[in-house]
């Protein structure tokens, strides 16, 4: 009987314990204590904040406390920087300029989202948070929207744009068709794998990205480009103040750039007695000769085509920041003689194209036309004209019979202080 009452206790004992609440010292197990969070507090942790007077509702602050939500300061990463108007202003005039060195116009521009997915944090290394912001723009003839970088490590006192993401499909529509090709493609991938092949893809597709790299390959040959530009200007400039004052001092009268008529005639009546002067700079001399001696040409070739009814040909210098006018003649003249040894042609047009063409790059590659030629000198500057004409009814050989080609490419080069001289033509 004694072990029946020691058996009856122990029982009385036990469910005694469990129901009085002392189990709740008893540990749980693994699978209990994972579960419990999600029974008895996610769904009023949802609720908890703060209520309707504004005040923290009861018992809401622990869990908010627990919270690892950050906050948004101006020192997060993903906070865009609060910039100034002056800073605004110059971060707009950087991108400006690099719009301007890819020959494009910017049209608009505003700070874009820091959680764009068009950011590129791989790119923006060596920047703190706060020295770097994403921008979105547009830019003139381009319709898609474009994102530029911009980084300051001085206040934005000084900035640069770090790299341009242009983004092909902005609604984000051809991702489905990758993801059926990378699935039908690829189907051995697992499904991850799959996602993570078609995202490349389509970022290699669709995400137009240039990279800090190119950024300063394309900001190099533009300054090239403007160290060119004013090289050939200043060169055309320092030509004819030379003829002018070397006139001026060996005649004894005062002549003028304007007055080109009585200097060409002066030049070439005492040609002999200027080359026999110490240190006379015989090249700008007879670079000047050749030029001018153009404008009379073509004022007679103007007098020729003029009021010829179909034979008229249209002549347009445009406008040059790079060559004076009569720089762009006497490279007319070499043209229009090449033409006329077409038999048959017919020229209707001749047009500058602009100063854009005359460029470092467009430089380089004639003077690869001319050492091909075995040839020995070295250009330095370049001009490209456009020409409309129409070839003979009965051509035989290079053309198409009766038949009207327009915008007609002509590249001619020259040196520093050389002439002229006809490298290529065509398309």
């Amino acid at each position: 009987m004694k072990t029946s009452k020691g058996i009856i206790g122990v029982l009385t004992l036990t469910l005694t314990l469990l129901f009085t609440g002392c189990a709740k010292d008893t540990p749980l197990n693994d699978d209990t204590e994972k579960t419990r969070p999600s029974l008895e507090t996610e769904a009023p942790r949802q609720a908890q904040g703060k209520g309707t007077d504004g005040t923290a509702a009861e018992g809401g602050s622990e869990s908010r406390n627990a919270s690892s939500t950050p906050d948004l300061t101006e020192d997060n990463e993903d906070t865009a920087p609060a910039l100034s108007e002056d800073a605004l202003a110059r971060i707009r005039s950087a991108a400006d300029e690099y719009y301007a060195s890819t020959n494009y116009k910017m049209l608009t521009f505003s700070q874009a989202d820091p959680e764009s997915p068009y950011r590129r944090p791989e790119y923006e290394e060596g920047y703190v948070p706060g020295e770097t912001a994403l921008f979105e723009t547009s830019i003139e003839n381009n319709r898609f929207q474009h994102y530029i970088a911009v980084g300051s490590r001085d206040g934005w006192n000084h900035c640069s744009v770090l790299y341009e993401v242009i983004p092909k499909d902005p609604d984000g529509e051809k991702m489905n068709i990758v993801k059926e090709h990378v699935a039908g493609a690829y189907p051995e991938l697992s499904a991850a794998e799959q996602a993570q092949k078609a995202e490349e893809l389509y970022q290699e597709k669709y995400i137009g990205l240039i990279t800090p790299s190119e950024i300063a390959a394309r900001q190099s040959a533009a300054q090239a480009d403007r160290d060119y530009v004013n090289t050939a200007y200043e060169n055309s400039l320092a030509r004819d103040r030379y003829v002018v004052e070397l006139i001026s001092t060996h005649s004894g009268t005062e002549t003028t750039a304007e007055a080109w008529e009585y200097n060409l005639d002066y030049l070439q009546l005492h040609y002999e007695e200027l080359m026999a002067l110490e240190d006379v700079n015989s090249a700008f001399v007879d670079l000047y000769i050749s030029i001018y001696k153009a404008q009379l040409w073509y004022r007679e070739y103007l007098a020729s085509i003029s009021g010829n009814g179909e034979a008229e040909v249209k002549i347009d210098l445009g406008v040059s920041s790079i060559y004076p006018k009569a720089d762009m003649i006497a490279a007319i003249e070499l043209i229009v003689k090449e033409f006329n040894t077409w038999d048959g042609c017919e020229l209707h047009s001749i047009s500058y194209a602009s100063d854009e063409k005359c460029s470092a790059s467009n430089v380089a590659w004639l003077n690869s036309l001319e050492a091909a030629n075995d040839a020995e000198e070295t250009f330095t500057q370049c001009i490209m004209f456009l020409s409309d004409y129409h070839s003979p009814k009965n051509s035989v050989g290079a053309w198409n019979r009766d038949f009207e080609y327009t915008d007609w490419q002509w590249w001619l080069a020259r040196s520093d202080n050389g002439q002229w001289k006809l490298m290529s033509c065509g398309y």
